[in-house]
């Protein structure tokens, strides 16, 4: 039997009250609120917007040197190379919250996880550093 309509005995079809003889091909009406089930592609604007968004490289750099510091940190005679990292994570930590400060479409983020990592970095490496110091000296004041 066909969709929409009753066959009566007589096997002509009858429109249902479902659907009435002039609702064939008529769009459905939208849900509740205009929203529907379909997504919309972004229209040029959009996309152009999405391509335009502002990065802070300044923070991402922080970030890298700062995880690299903090990981090389623990690591006796390599923790010279995590000094360095983490006073340009510092460096660069700084620059890119005064940047994204000035402009509030630049992430924060990066730069303060960055920032907190090579200052974590910095003072694991110099006090692994300063231990390594104390136990050779202790050493040779032994043997001597």
């Amino acid at each position: 039997m066909g969709e929409g309509f009753d066959v009566a005995d007589s096997g002509n079809p009858s429109p249902s009250p479902a659907h009435p003889p002039g609702d064939q091909g008529a769009v459905p009406p939208e849900p509740f609120g205009g929203y529907s089930d379909v997504a919309t592609p972004p229209q040029p604007e959009e996309q152009e917007a999405l391509y335009l968004r502002r990065r802070n490289s300044a923070g991402v750099a922080a970030a890298l040197c700062g995880v690299v510091a903090l990981a090389l940190s623990w690591i006796p005679f390599v923790d010279y190379t995590s000094l360095v990292l983490g006073t340009l994570a510092i460096a660069f930590g700084i620059l890119g919250i005064r940047r994204a400060n000035a402009d509030p479409g630049a992430g924060k983020a990066m730069a303060t996880i960055g920032l907190v990592c090579g200052i974590a970095g910095f003072a694991i490496a110099a006090i692994v550093l300063l231990l390594i110091y104390a136990l050779v000296t202790t050493i040779n004041a032994t043997t001597a």
